[in-house]
């Protein structure tokens, strides 16, 4: 038997708990899922470069929304070295903001998770 690929890892910044069980629930299976609750603790994550894909929710709790991580992770990662990032938002019209910040894609909330795996499967494969 051939060994297993190993899973993509994706970073998920989102301070919602019934949106993690979310990604848990849909995502879990196929990927390794490194969930941070803060644009804090995302962007220490995102910089050490050994993450496939970025997922972040738009306003998140504490000093740092995560606009302002991904503006961050953007002048601390060099573009050769940067990886898709997935912006989440409330905001249906968020999705011109989202491009200049970098986001390869964004998601409206309430998130349709069956959406979401094409889109993480079409970014992160």
């Amino acid at each position: 038997m051939g060994e297993r690929a190993p899973k993509k890892r994706i970073l998920i910044v989102e301070d919602e708990p019934s949106i993690i069980e979310g990604y848990q629930f849909f995502l879990g299976d196929k990927y390794e899922l490194v969930i941070k609750n803060s644009g804090e603790e995302g962007l220490v994550e995102a910089v050490k470069n050994n993450i496939n894909g970025i997922l972040v929710d738009q306003f998140l709790e504490g000093k740092m929304s995560g606009i302002d991580m991904v503006k961050r992770y953007n002048k601390r990662v060099s573009e050769k070295d940067r990886v898709p990032v997935i912006m989440c938002t409330v905001w249906p019209t968020f999705e011109e903001e989202a491009r200049k910040l970098g986001a390869k894609d964004y998601i409206v909330k309430p998130i349709k998770f069956n959406e979401l795996k094409k889109t993480v499967e079409h970014y992160f494969h």
